[in-house]
């Protein structure tokens, strides 16, 4: 997960990280498309305060390979344990 990845690329790997995905395929056109993703994280990340917790959450959005494939809009709701 690419959120894993920012975190312990900062010295703060998660001990672990919840995440659920809800995806709406809809039809366009002809064909059917994943058109949004609403995902949900929670983090259990020791030594991290939430906004640098948010901002690993933003570049892992905007860096997920995934993410930038489907070119789906992503609702993000990430959360850090408390």
């Amino acid at each position: 997960m690419a959120l894993s990845a920012e975190l312990t690329k900062a010295d703060t790997p998660p001990e672990r990280l919840e995440a659920r995905a809800l995806v709406t395929l809809d039809e366009v056109g002809d064909d059917h498309r994943i058109t949004t993703i609403d995902l949900s994280v929670v983090g259990h990340v020791p030594g991290i305060d939430d906004e640098t917790f948010q901002q690993a959450a933003r570049a892992a959005e905007q860096g997920c390979p995934i993410s930038n494939v489907l070119n789906a809009e992503i609702r993000l709701d990430a959360r850090l344990a408390s």
